[in-house]
């Protein structure tokens, strides 16, 4: 009978350290994966940060572009109504320059080309406030 306490205790005994070596060990585990997550937490809360960043530095320079290219169109146009005026100024007719492809710069061309229009179809008459460089600048985008 002593025997057998024996072995029952030392079976016990065995068991429990099995048992126990099993549950540090997953302990262990538990641990690790506690600190990936973590880790992993802080990787995504700064990833976050630098995608923002990274969209604001991209808003700014889109909005950049599109005023660079607005006040290009503004130039252009300007530039394009001074030639226009000088041509004819110079005899040419806007009959005979729009012949030739060249048509009147927008001011007068929107001008000219509201008589013939409803206010539904007329480019300004959503917004009229906004000038005609504007308008075509927005239609660009």
């Amino acid at each position: 009978m002593a025997d057998k306490r024996g072995a029952r205790r030392a079976a016990e005994k065995a068991a429990l350290a099995v048992l126990q070596k099993t549950m540090v060990s997953t302990a262990g585990d538990l641990a690790e994966a506690g600190e990936q997550r973590v880790s992993a937490e802080e990787v995504l809360v700064a990833a976050r940060t630098r995608a923002a960043e990274h969209l604001e530095r991209a808003k700014q320079e889109a909005a950049s572009m599109v005023a660079d290219a607005n006040a290009a169109c503004g130039e252009a146009e300007t530039d394009y109504a001074a030639k226009y005026t000088a041509a004819t100024a110079t005899g040419w007719t806007p009959a005979a320059l729009e012949e030739m492809g060249y048509e009147a710069p927008d001011g007068r061309r929107a001008r000219r080309g509201q008589r013939g229009r409803t206010s539904e179809s007329s480019p300004t008459s959503d917004n009229s406030a906004e000038s005609p460089t504007s308008t075509r600048a927005k239609q660009l985008v």
